[in-house]
């Protein structure tokens, strides 16, 4: 749009064109395909200051700067798609083992203690065939709102895979934090029914832990193979015992 002069042209808005200092103006939407991201306007205070190909070049540079705002907006998306888990939106394996690192790098400067409790859901499959792969869906995201509450907000929850979730406990004055931890984490899961939209269900969960104060480089997957080793311990004992905790070091 051209707008020679601001005091005739009935598309302006006039009062607020002189408050502006305004008398002639160019705005060029900024659309990419049928999206329209925003407007570029060039502004003067002179009447008739633009020209034919001075509105060429604007539409011209408006293409440009559309196109550079779709691409940033999809690099942002691409960026940030990879490391959360699209279903539940919880950190991916690769945001959990990144945070994990990151943790035990700054028990060197912060001494301390950190856990991770491994859980994986034991009744997932058997619910998930008999009620349908959308009701396991339904289900993983109900799981994943119950871990986020909780936990405390210093902690990082995530999906590994499948059934399979993680939390990072930081900072625990104790090693016996994390199994404190687990056991908030097992009622949480397991004492209420789960209403989902095809069927009420309950769940089982084993859950396996492991806690260091190690700044070792190392030591961030050795700990999550430990935690992981556990929580295989407990679905051994299962049979056995029932569900229960047992943890790593």
């Amino acid at each position: 749009m051209r707008c020679d002069d601001s005091e005739t042209d009935e598309r302006v808005d006039r009062e607020a064109a002189r408050k502006a200092g305004l008398r002639s103006m160019v705005v060029a939407p900024l659309r990419r395909g049928l999206q329209t991201l925003g407007v570029l306007k060039v502004l003067s205070d002179q009447m008739a200051a633009f020209s034919d190909d001075d509105c060429r070049m604007l539409q011209l540079l408006a293409g440009f700067i559309a196109t550079s705002m779709h691409n940033a907006a999809s690099q942002e998306r691409t960026q940030a798609e990879p490391l959360h888990d699209p279903l539940t939106g919880l950190p991916n394996r690769a945001l959990f083992a990144d945070r994990l690192r990151h943790a035990v790098a700054q028990l060197e400067r912060r001494p301390s203690s950190l856990g991770v409790l491994y859980i994986d859901l034991d009744d997932f499959k058997p619910l998930n065939d008999k009620h349908g792969h959308s009701a396991g869906d339904e289900l993983l995201v109900a799981v994943a709102q119950r871990l986020r509450r909780a936990v405390r907000q210093t902690d990082t929850v995530a999906r590994l895979g499948g059934d399979e979730f993680a939390v990072l406990a930081m900072d625990l004055r104790e090693a016996s934090g994390a199994e404190i931890a687990a056991r908030r984490l097992r009622r949480a899961l397991e004492e209420q029914p789960y209403q989902l939209s095809a069927a009420v269900v309950h769940l089982h969960a084993s859950i396996g832990v492991a806690v260091t104060d190690s700044s070792r480089r190392d030591k961030a997957l050795e700990i999550l193979e430990e935690s992981d080793r556990a929580m295989y311990a407990i679905k051994r004992q299962r049979r056995a015992t029932g569900p229960t905790v047992v943890g790593g070091s």
